[in-house]
């Protein structure tokens, strides 16, 4: 009788951003094969466990960490995929304020910026004050 399972298969998910202090999800998955599957991502350093498909990673350090991820069938076959992490310590990474410099994009300020001389009207939320 002819083998019709489908090919063992694995994708590491998309590369990721985070920033630093943050911690973010692996996204591996695994299809085909002869179930069970063994796991194994490497490197295991700041994993929350490296024997599981989606783990968290939690960075040290800022920089580029690649993650590989290997999975083994039943019948012991073995394939791997990998994914990049970017680690920023400036805040822009996906999990941090959008790259905004810790103020949503206003460089400090908000991005409002008084004119001396001049009568500078604010919002309230009985709308504008000073107008």
């Amino acid at each position: 009788m002819p083998n019709t399972a489908r090919p063992l298969t694995v994708d590491a998910g998309n590369d990721l951003n985070v920033a630093l202090g943050n911690s973010v999800q692996l996204g591996g998955s695994a299809s085909g094969g002869t179930t069970p599957y063994t796991v194994s991502w490497s490197p295991a350093t700041g994993l929350s466990n490296s024997g599981v498909l989606a783990p968290t990673f939690t960075p040290a350090a800022e920089g580029q960490f690649t993650f590989s991820i290997a999975v083994t069938d039943a019948e012991g076959c073995t394939i791997s995929d990998s994914l990049v992490v970017t680690v920023n310590d400036d805040g822009s990474g996906g999990n941090g304020d959008g790259g905004g410099n810790g103020d949503g994009g206003g460089n400090g300020d908000g991005g409002a910026t008084a004119v001396p001389g001049r009568h500078n009207p604010w919002w309230s939320t009985r709308g504008w004050i000073g107008s």
